[in-house]
């Protein structure tokens, strides 16, 4: 007789932890991730600044050399979920005409 009380708290134990559901993974999904084949048409020495405005939209970040009167421009995501996340940065320089010349892309991902 003593074994069932013991059996009935052992299992309204279980019961409560059991129950208890894992929090919500949250998603998050910002700025805006760029097409690998949109970089391999972007050519340098020919392709302009106005160009990539129009199929990108505006950057991240500019920055002017003041030197040689180039502008750096980026474009940042980063996304993470339950399984990981991963963060891309493209990175394009324009000389003084306008025209690229450097194409970039750095990543990091890490599992979670």
């Amino acid at each position: 007789m003593t074994a069932f009380p013991i059996a009935c708290t052992g299992l309204g134990l279980l019961a409560a932890v059991g129950c208890v559901a894992p929090a919500p993974v949250a998603i998050i999904d910002r700025g805006q991730r760029i097409d690998h084949a949109v970089l391999e048409g972007f050519k340098q020495g020919l392709t302009t600044r106005a160009e990539v405005l129009a199929l990108l939209g505006k950057p991240s970040t500019t920055a002017v050399n003041p030197e040689d009167g180039s502008l750096t421009c980026s474009w940042d995501y980063f996304h993470s979920d339950g399984a990981g996340s991963v963060a891309i940065m493209t990175i394009l320089k324009f000389g003084r005409d306008d025209t690229l010349q450097i194409k970039m892309v750095s990543q990091s991902s890490q599992l979670h």
